[in-house]
């Protein structure tokens, strides 16, 4: 793992509660999708008490910005989406939070 690089896969505070059963491009994509839209949704949920618990934004910026992420998940082939719960977190980590 590079220096400075942060491990962000299952059995960490940062791993995807939505696994992908196959590891096939369509289910990793789908456990993409489902995070994406928990971390999306839990500010406006109507009953935040059913949201998954994961770490916010602000945690998630002052933790992981700027810092490489290291995940199991297969790089994409150039031009290819990311289907990996990690891209996820760099976009939030990454956008400071005036701008989100």
């Amino acid at each position: 793992m590079p220096a400075g690089a942060k491990y962000v896969g299952r059995g960490t505070k940062w791993g995807n509660p939505f696994p992908a059963y196959d590891n096939s491009p369509r289910e990793r994509a789908l456990a993409a999708a489902l995070f994406a839209n928990l971390l999306a949704g839990r500010s406006t949920h109507p009953h935040p008490e059913h949201v998954i618990a994961y770490p916010s934004d602000d945690e998630i910026r002052r933790e992981l910005a700027g810092r490489d992420l290291a995940r199991w998940c297969p790089l994409p082939a150039e031009g290819e989406p990311d289907h990996c719960h990690a891209s996820v977190l760099l976009a939030i980590a990454n956008t400071p939070a005036e701008a989100a």
